[in-house]
């Protein structure tokens, strides 16, 4: 059973004034915003217990760009959250509740666990510890590229939910499914060069399923260690956004880290069983192993003895197969070969 929080009153908000939250308010929509916005909606998911629906929509004839969030669809009385980022957050139900100025606070400083707490608390969300599910962690990764990655920005597989806009086709068929499918639509955001350049996909985020589809072809599982960082070397590489060397090498790293994990984590488990086998015959002369087992064994433990000069258990593997898992662990927390 999931823990609840118990939030704590905040003293910013000033008794009578449980409606409105006033904080000073920059001009229209500042840098970073977009990157902002979603943190704050991995932080909204990771700390409730509901499902949400992540959706764009651009209300007030246009002049609004907001991240929307529903925990159900087509129901009058769901809960709906406003992430604007040309302006303000709203709860408008169970609400009406608005906090202005919300960007210049999480710029300031404020925590993002904090903030989602606080809008959590007043949409009437159940709250819990974070947990961090495959959406949490597909828009936290979402948020890390945009923060991280100059001129792009995501855009949602519907056009604009608010007018009913259709699927986008043209970003849809990139990703190979039904490019008029409106329920597939509804997963995918994408990753695209911010507006006035050319808008081919850099990537696609399945939010729902915490997993990204890469130029050409590739899917990265958002949810596994190093994600983060393989995202934003795949984005830079992508065409017209890497040199050569850096794509050829983030291809690799996205072959053996991300591609097929399997065969990575087989490549690790081989290495160690060799080492293990081979560990009681360290440093002893040539064919010592072929001498102690002539012929395969099918029994027991089988050539997995231990022993040696080292007192090997068996199974045990060396300091060869230790390095190798640091070195591999270090790829992945780098996204690659850290030169410094």
């Amino acid at each position: 059973m999931a823990r609840h929080l118990e939030l704590a009153p905040l003293a910013e908000v000033p008794p009578g004034e449980a409606r409105e939250r006033q904080a000073p308010q920059g001009p229209g929509r500042v840098e970073g915003i977009e990157a902002r916005s979603w943190w704050l909606v991995a932080h909204l998911l990771a700390g409730t217990e509901l499902p949400l629906v992540i959706l764009e929509t651009h209300p007030g004839g246009g002049q609004y760009d907001c991240l929307t969030l529903l925990d159900r669809w087509d129901d009058p009385h769901a809960v709906h959250i406003d992430l604007n980022r040309t302006g303000s957050v709203h709860v408008h139900r169970p609400g009406p509740w608005a906090w202005r100025g919300a960007w210049d606070e999480l710029a300031g400083g404020m925590p993002y666990e904090q903030a989602g707490q606080l809008v959590a608390h007043h949409a009437g969300l159940p709250q819990r510890l974070p947990a961090w599910g495959a959406q949490a962690r597909a828009a936290a990764a979402l948020a890390a590229l945009l923060d991280n990655v100059p001129d792009i920005e995501a855009r949602w597989g519907i056009e604009d939910s608010s007018y009913y806009g259709g699927p986008r086709e043209e970003l849809l068929a990139w990703t190979g499914g039904d490019a008029t499918e409106r329920a597939a639509a509804e997963r995918w955001w994408f990753v695209v060069p911010a507006s006035g350049r050319e808008r081919a996909p850099l990537a696609a985020v399945d939010l729902p399923a915490g997993r990204a589809r890469l130029a050409g072809g590739p899917t990265l599982d958002l949810t596994g260690p190093g994600a983060t960082q393989a995202l934003a070397h795949a984005v830079r590489a992508a065409p017209g956004r890497g040199d050569p060397v850096r794509t050829r090498r983030v291809t690799t790293m996205q072959a053996a880290q991300v591609v097929d994990r399997s065969r990575a984590m087989a490549v690790v488990l081989g290495s160690a069983v060799g080492d293990a086998l081979g560990a009681p015959f360290e440093f002893r002369p040539a064919l010592s192993y072929s001498a102690r087992f002539p012929e395969p064994v099918l029994t027991g433990t089988a050539e997995m003895v231990g022993g040696g000069g080292y007192g090997w258990a068996p199974g045990e593997f060396t300091d060869d197969t230790a390095m190798a898992i640091v070195q591999a662990e270090s790829l992945l927390e780098c996204g690659g070969i850290d030169g410094a």
